[in-house]
């Protein structure tokens, strides 16, 4: 008999619970509509890179998805509007709004400008930094996100450096 009113006991007190004031529904989550900017930072000098071509999906409110892509002229075509950094250090941090998931550099020296057929040469990343080579350089910077839920992309940066390293 105590077995018994103890399951009843139990019963109702799930049931009273489960009509209780719930808690709210988490809102909906809002996922970027472009890729991040990224920061340039050596030292006490710092700019934001220009963002050159790109394609980005992300989803919705309502579970679908949308998505954009976007072209750019090749970053030795823009000397007029790429960011300089001018710096001694012998590197520079790359800081993104929202990390990527992969990260590859690339770069040419000040001659190049104006010759988008020139052969730029791999930079090898240290996490993220990246190191600087003596004089002035055109860096870009390649950067993928895939393995976050709601978003997915990948964007092209560039940003002059003059390094005259003490």
């Amino acid at each position: 008999m105590k077995q018994i009113l103890l399951l009843s006991l139990s019963a109702a007190l799930c049931l009273l619970s489960a009509c209780g004031a719930q808690p709210e529904a988490p809102e909906p989550m809002e996922f970027p509509e472009a890729p991040p900017e990224l920061t340039v930072t050596a030292g006490e000098a710092s700019c934001t890179a220009l963002r050159g071509g790109w394609s980005w999906n992300y989803q919705l409110e309502d579970g679908s998805y949308s998505g954009a892509i976007a072209d750019s002229v090749h970053p030795l075509e823009a000397r007029e509007i790429t960011p300089v950094l001018e710096t001694s250090e012998p590197e520079a941090a790359l800081t993104f709004a929202l990390e990527p998931d992969a990260v590859a550099a690339r770069c040419w020296p000040e001659e190049a400008w104006g010759d988008a057929d020139a052969p730029g040469e791999d930079v090898s990343l240290e996490g993220d930094t990246l190191p600087l080579r003596p004089g002035g350089w055109l860096y870009q910077v390649s950067a993928s996100w895939d393995r976050m839920p709601g978003f997915a992309g990948d964007c092209q940066y560039s940003f002059f450096v003059r390094s005259t390293p003490e």
